[in-house]
């Protein structure tokens, strides 16, 4: 729980500072952490806000990556094993494109 409290921290703190990239690069990482404690539904929360995000400031491959890895191992961590394949395969892509 701590480590979800400092991550929400520092999406405020990045928001604050209208840092777009600052925020998205912690929501991604915040949807996991939700996602380990078995928060399912803010884990998604947080994943909506992310791409939200990575829109407004016109997206990061290597970000977008990210989070469908991460996507992945949240649908995975609910036994959705068909839409966690789904997102790794994406995810790959994503990052195959970007090197």
């Amino acid at each position: 729980p701590e480590a979800a409290k400092l991550l929400a921290q520092a999406v405020y703190d990045a928001e604050a500072g209208r840092d777009d990239r600052a925020r998205a690069y912690v929501l991604i990482r915040l949807l996991l952490v939700e996602g380990q404690l078995k928060h399912f539904d803010q884990a998604h929360s947080w994943a909506q806000l992310a791409r939200a995000t990575q829109q407004r400031f016109g997206g990061d491959p290597e970000m977008q990556g990210d989070l469908l890895a991460n996507l992945s191992t949240l649908e995975a961590q609910q036994q959705h094993f068909d839409e966690a394949l789904r997102l790794l395969r994406e995810a790959s892509e994503v990052r195959e494109r970007t090197l």
